[in-house]
């Protein structure tokens, strides 16, 4: 998996998942065949530029959003309703949306005035 994610570009993405599907297709046929299925989507952060795709294809901030929930919940112990429970949960993302939305990423900077000039040009030409 490895040879198809850190892939120069989308082409030789595509000819690493070959590889991978000719040696793991015998001993996880069902696995191979939901990924072929989902290649297109799976690749889909190859269309931002290369500095950021180690942000884009982790899921570090979900593993890190996971562990902040349960340190919170754990503290807790108990809750008295499950709409309780949903309230923390939404306050402790709440709180990591804030957190994160200041956060700067290398390389995101270029890409976002990238996006935005693309969108301007379009729309002075509709």
């Amino acid at each position: 998996m490895k040879l198809i994610y850190k892939a120069e570009n989308l082409r030789a993405a595509r000819e690493a998942f070959t590889l991978f599907k000719l040696v793991w297709s015998r001993k996880y046929p069902k696995v191979v065949e939901n990924l072929e299925k989902d290649l297109s989507s799976l690749l889909s952060f190859m269309k931002a530029p290369p500095q950021v795709w180690d942000k884009l294809y982790t899921t570090n901030l979900l593993e890190r959003a996971i562990k902040e929930i349960r340190r919170r919940t754990k503290t807790i112990e108990s809750f008295p309703t499950p709409e309780a429970l949903e309230k923390l949960v939404y306050l402790v993302i709440c709180q990591l949306n804030e957190s994160w939305g200041r956060r700067k990423l290398k390389g995101f900077t270029v890409w976002q005035m990238q996006r935005e000039r693309k969108e301007k040009i379009l729309t002075q030409k509709s």
